[in-house]
């Protein structure tokens, strides 16, 4: 028994001593330096002064994005207003569209007669046809369907009447027809006849 006392005393000791040793050594060396400190103060105000920075940033962004919002709410209330004005134009200018069409249509129907085909000519006069693609609004296509009709010169069309020129205009295939009085072919043939 006394010997298990002993040994237990001799434990505690031991642990005593070695708590005294640990203790010093956690005391001497687990504390801050001056200098340590200085440095982690200095990190701190450093972090701090970062932090700072980043919020004055933040900020920043936050006040510029709400006016990228507010130029962006602008353009499309312009957006909004073009749009409007747009399909505006677009009627407006299909509205001109349909009279410059009725005003064409009216031009075209002037005469009340009974339309009536011109005299054509078999061939050109002296062989060679007159370029009628020098009246502005035949083209190549319009000239063949001239000469199909007998028309190989300006003073023919120059001398169409009224009944000749309703016939040919109705007889002009696509988007042609109405184009001998809304071109004024008469008054170009009668230019380039005078012209030799």
């Amino acid at each position: 028994m006394q010997y298990l006392l002993t040994e237990m005393y001799l434990y505690m000791g031991a642990t005593f001593v070695l708590g005294l040793v640990l203790g010093w050594l956690i005391w001497r060396f687990g504390r801050i330096s001056p200098q340590e400190l200085a440095h982690a103060e200095a990190e701190i105000s450093q972090q701090k002064g970062a932090l700072a920075k980043l919020r004055k940033e933040l900020e920043a962004c936050e006040v510029a994005r709400d006016k990228a919002r507010a130029e962006v709410d602008a353009m499309r209330a312009e957006n909004t207003e073009l749009t409007i004005r747009a399909h505006q134009a677009s009627e407006l200018s299909q509205q001109l569209s349909d009279r410059l069409d009725a005003l064409q249509r009216s031009e075209l129907n002037v005469f009340d007669g009974e339309p009536e085909q011109p005299a054509g000519l078999i061939a050109p006069e002296g062989g060679l046809p007159d370029d009628l693609q020098r009246i502005n609004g035949v083209r190549a296509g319009v000239e063949s369907m001239l000469n199909a009709m007998g028309v190989f010169h300006f003073w023919q069309i120059a001398q169409w009447s009224p009944a000749e020129v309703a016939w040919v205009n109705n007889n002009l295939e696509g988007y042609n027809q109405g184009s001998v009085i809304r071109d004024r072919w008469q008054e170009q043939a009668r230019a380039l006849w005078e012209q030799g």
